[in-house]
């Protein structure tokens, strides 16, 4: 079972199983990881044999993270931005159904009023930041290969992105949300790290290394 917004787990497992064969098990690392399946482009690998480490900001998401986490899946409550602090979060109430909750979150107010206008409703309340090389620290993460990375974070994607050396990640297929925006600036810098742009589609882009 697939669980990626438009099916960006199944290509990506295709696209490993192309690359690296049948047998390749790695860590996924989901930014924004929401309940863990929810439109998850992680929940797939773990369930059949990757290492997940997944990141969500939104307290009632990690909630229902927690009641979903596998055994072999480590997840952290914070936030992973430009700078380190408490800083504001926006909630997001139901997206889709009544069962989804912190869907489009953010740490940027701007990003949410899109959102405010077709009647989604926000609550506000502080969240603990870091940026990626804090972040690494603070959880002993500073030696992990992070296989696949899944970023998701309305509107600070590309901020955290550059943050990443993703060939000392072992990065060897990147997701990440850009909503049609500015698509060159993420080619451009997923190419230093020599990786190839495969897919796109209104939401994500997605590399391979």
């Amino acid at each position: 079972m697939f669980y990626g917004q438009n099916k960006e787990d199944e290509l990506i497992n295709n696209l490993i199983i192309f690359r690296y064969g049948s047998d390749f098990k790695g860590c996924v690392l989901e930014l924004g990881a929401n309940d863990g399946i929810t439109l998850s482009n992680s929940r797939y690998f773990i369930e059949n044999g990757w290492s997940g480490v997944l990141i969500e900001a939104g307290k009632l998401p990690y909630q229902k993270l927690m009641q979903n986490i596998l055994p072999n899946t480590i997840a952290i409550n914070c936030a992973v931005g430009n700078q380190n602090g408490f800083l504001n979060f926006y909630e997001s109430e139901n997206l889709l159904d009544a069962n989804d909750v912190g869907l489009v979150s953010s740490l940027v107010a701007s990003e949410t009023e899109r959102w405010r206008k077709v009647g989604i409703g926000y609550s506000e309340y502080q969240v603990e930041c870091f940026t990626w090389d804090s972040f690494t620290d603070k959880f002993h993460l500073k030696s992990q290969n992070f296989d696949i990375i899944s970023i998701d974070i309305e509107g600070m994607d590309f901020d955290v992105l550059i943050q990443m050396n993703l060939e000392k990640l072992g990065c060897k297929v990147l997701c990440i949300e850009y909503n049609g925006k500015d698509m060159q600036k993420y080619v451009d810098y997923a190419v230093n790290y020599g990786m190839t742009l495969v897919h796109f589609n209104p939401e994500n882009v997605i590399f391979l290394k």
